[in-house]
């Protein structure tokens, strides 16, 4: 069996390599063609890419071969119409890549079309994030209905995504398959060393640096929480400049580590005591969250729907509300706990993650998928 992974618009594998992302992105196919998927196509928007032709065992890379991106877009499947021609499946991995498989299923008919949605990209998101509105919004919700009623199967990260997608474009609940994120277990690890607060505490965050992720109020938060705090920002973005404004005021340590390779995260965990997720909204599940669970930190994370979904609070980890006095009570609550209490809460979302988000076997269930869904085809 053979699979296309088609980049969201505008993605190149350049990105991925250069930001560290492409071992995480690339390792979940690996489990797969471990396991007998026979070759991974990446069909990318990387004029450039063709230059890690064969640095991947097991990846074939299909560049940008058409200067202009929107045509690109469209003529995608039949400028690389071998490849689309000998697989068996065309996945996105996100739903903005949705419209190269819609021409792909209508060219090639027989090919399975799966379009995944690692975060669904609800209205509020394409209004607060994307800024889009008028025709620009009802266009980006055309094109997500048009990649939901071409797809074989669609797959989302979470129970209430699928909600979303049910009740918002009216498709049928069995078509929409609920694959959570999964994370390396062997990789993301826990210190072997115990539990222990001890001053500086040590926090961490991850993600980029935007309004939404709520970062400011992270560091607010701790600033009058009256500890000798160390706080680590893993990332960056637009928002930066204004975070670190806002550190320089901060009575706390912020210290701004920027982008690093997927396999150095780990290690930035495992030296962290407690791990903090603050955004005020979103979809789809939080790697990064699992990743935490899975070091064995103490993960605190918003109180919001896809964060309820892997977080129950005080067994697990800790969910709270999103202004600095919610996030510093939250912080409160948890130094009041004994150390035993702690390690028995992180020993708890290592055992989690090992029981449902483990990548090895979330990638042999999307690969059965695959083979029952050819057999229909």
């Amino acid at each position: 069996m053979k699979l296309i992974l088609l980049f969201t618009y505008q993605v190149t594998l350049d990105m991925w390599v250069k930001s560290g992302l492409v071992e995480r992105e690339l390792a979940f196919y690996e489990h797969m063609i471990r396991n007998g998927l026979e070759q991974v196509a990446l069909m990318t928007y990387g004029e450039q890419d063709g230059e890690y032709q064969g640095r991947f065992s097991g990846f074939e890379v299909l560049p940008k071969i058409v200067k202009n991106t929107r045509l690109y877009g469209l003529v995608a499947p039949l400028v690389h119409r071998r490849a689309f021609a000998e697989t068996n499946v065309i996945k996105t991995n996100q739903s903005s890549g949705g419209t190269v498989g819609v021409i792909a299923k209508i060219l090639f008919p027989r090919k399975v079309f799966v379009m995944r949605c690692g975060w669904v990209r609800t209205e509020e998101m394409m209004r607060r994030d994307e800024e889009l509105n008028g025709f620009g919004l009802t266009w980006a919700k055309f094109l997500e209905w048009l990649g939901f009623r071409f797809a074989d199967a669609i797959i989302v990260t979470t129970a209430s995504d699928k909600d979303y997608v049910r009740k918002t474009y009216g498709i049928p609940s069995e078509t929409i398959r609920v694959f959570p994120n999964s994370v390396d277990t062997k990789l993301f690890a826990p210190s072997k060393d115990p539990l222990a607060l001890i001053k500086p505490l040590k926090v961490i965050s991850l993600g980029r640096f935007v309004e939404m992720k709520n970062f400011q109020g992270l560091i607010e938060s701790l600033d009058g929480l009256g500890q000798d705090i160390e706080l680590s920002l893993i990332g960056d973005g637009p928002y930066r400049s204004e975070l670190e404004r806002v550190a320089e005021r901060a009575s706390i340590t912020v210290n701004f580590v920027g982008r690093i390779p997927n396999d150095q995260i780990p290690d930035y965990l495992r030296a962290a005591d407690i791990f903090v997720m603050p955004q005020f909204y979103g979809s789809g599940m939080s790697k990064v969250i699992l990743e935490a669970m899975a070091c064995g930190l103490v993960t605190i994370a918003s109180d919001i729907r896809p964060h309820r979904e892997v977080l129950e609070d005080g067994i697990n980890g800790f969910l709270c509300g999103t202004t600095p006095h919610e996030l510093r009570a939250c912080f409160e609550r948890v130094l009041a706990l004994s150390s035993e209490e702690l390690q028995s809460i992180a020993t708890q979302a290592r055992q989690d993650v090992l029981a449902k988000y483990s990548m090895a076997t979330i990638a042999k269930q999307e690969l059965s998928m695959f083979s029952e869904l050819c057999q229909i085809n």
